[in-house]
């Protein structure tokens, strides 16, 4: 979330699931499931860092919209208010 912050995308494992599902719900990273991949990634990076300028931007948008404190605060008044 703090790449994403300042504007950067990531390259996630695959295989984390929180990091994975983030990276879905944002659309601001690149998802490698093998050392393949994740070298296709880096190569791409550094071949033309601007090309993944869209992917920094959709993640900034995701951590601003979803993780700023206001909007944990509100989810986390939301769940309480549920609890019997």
């Amino acid at each position: 979330m703090e790449s994403w912050l300042a504007g950067t995308p990531v390259i996630a494992n695959a295989a984390c699931d929180v990091v994975h599902w983030h990276c879905e719900r944002s659309g601001g990273g690149l998802l490698y499931a093998d050392d393949y991949e994740f070298a296709q990634y880096l190569a791409l990076v550094a071949d033309g860092p601007e090309r993944l300028r869209h992917l920094g931007a959709k993640g900034r948008e995701y951590v601003l919209t979803n993780y700023t404190w206001e909007a944990a605060l509100d989810r986390m008044e939301a769940a309480l208010e549920e609890l019997p």
